[in-house]
């Protein structure tokens, strides 16, 4: 089957748009990359779904291509921390320890609204690799061994949603890839399905009703109007795919491909980026321009050197 390359774009924009969404962008910029950011990613990841019968099979698949690079991010931020603490920049080990206690419970936010939490470190956007792992896990098997999967799924997702959000934070991502499975199945209708306009102007209006009266962190699951900020992820990244057939026929076309094709090792050198604050201390980095494109370059060169270096090119699943 011939790659959609509508897709790979689809994929960079909401890669540079996690970036934005981490710099101290005005409230209106940040409320509107969270609004579709990460749920666009599980929304693709839904539409290109297919049954997979053999669970374990899968699982061990997804773990290599998820699991995998979200250790080895991990590891080496909290290898840094450990040399950082020999050298004498850390006062003690003490953030090693508190990172590889974030790194259990996969916190990727601060400010945890649950009843029940821990003194948790913010690990960074690697959070959406285990949650993602395990939205694929249970929605494979949803699908195999139920005859209602999409009901299932919907009613799973808003229950571990009220959980992660009110009562307890549970670890490793398990509720945050409970909660994602919301978009997953959306994504899966879509495909079985011809989405006509009506659906998608009504996704679309919820999406400004969104920006403008809610608030979407998907890490938290904290949505301010639920059904509204849902089908506003989706209105938007439904406009993303439109934006993204016309970035098809421009010269940015190859690099916008790239980064697609690349986006999960973009996001663990991301994570990187922001736990030790690569590209702020470039020149003139204050301005929001330039931090981004600092970001985006050293996400740039670090992909291609992980093509480069066959241990990384095992870790990430890349091929020359």
């Amino acid at each position: 089957m011939k790659r959609d390359t509508a897709i790979d774009i689809m994929k960079a924009i909401g890669i540079m748009s996690v970036m934005i969404g981490h710099l101290r962008t005005p409230y209106v910029v940040s409320s509107i990359v969270y609004s579709y950011h990460m749920p666009l990613f599980f929304l693709v990841g839904g539409y290109f779904y297919r049954p997979k019968p053999d669970i374990a099979g899968a699982a061990r698949k997804d773990f290599k291509r998820l699991v995998i690079p979200y250790l080895f991010t991990s590891l080496v931020l909290a290898s840094a921390y450990a040399v950082k603490a020999v050298l004498g920049l850390e006062d003690s080990f003490h953030n090693m320890f508190f990172f590889l206690k974030g790194i259990f419970w996969a916190c990727g936010s601060a400010g945890q609204t649950a009843m029940i939490k821990g003194d948790l470190s913010y690990v960074g956007p690697i959070w959406f690799l285990l949650a993602l792992f395990w939205c694929k896990l249970f929605y494979n098997l949803l699908v195999c061994y139920t005859h209602h999967p999409k009901i299932y799924a919907a009613v799973i997702a808003v229950i571990a949603t009220l959980i992660h959000y009110y009562v307890i934070f549970i670890p490793m991502g398990i509720t945050l890839g409970a909660s994602a499975m919301m978009f997953y199945l959306i994504g899966h209708w879509a495909k079985e399905h011809n989405v006509d306009r009506y659906f998608i102007v009504v996704c679309v209006v919820c999406w400004l009703i969104g920006v403008s009266y809610s608030k979407v962190v998907m890490a938290r699951c904290c949505y301010g109007m639920y059904p509204v900020d849902v089908l506003g992820a989706c209105g938007a990244t439904m406009l993303i795919y439109m934006l993204s057939k016309g970035l098809e026929k421009t010269p940015l076309r190859p690099v916008f491909s790239w980064i697609g094709v690349n986006t999960l090792v973009f996001l663990s050198f991301h994570t990187m980026d922001l736990s030790f604050g690569i590209s702020q201390r470039i020149p003139f980095s204050s301005g929001y321009g330039v931090q981004f494109l600092g970001m985006l370059a050293f996400c740039s060169l670090m992909t291609w050197a992980c093509y480069q270096i066959p241990f990384t090119r095992w870790i990430f699943g890349l091929k020359r």
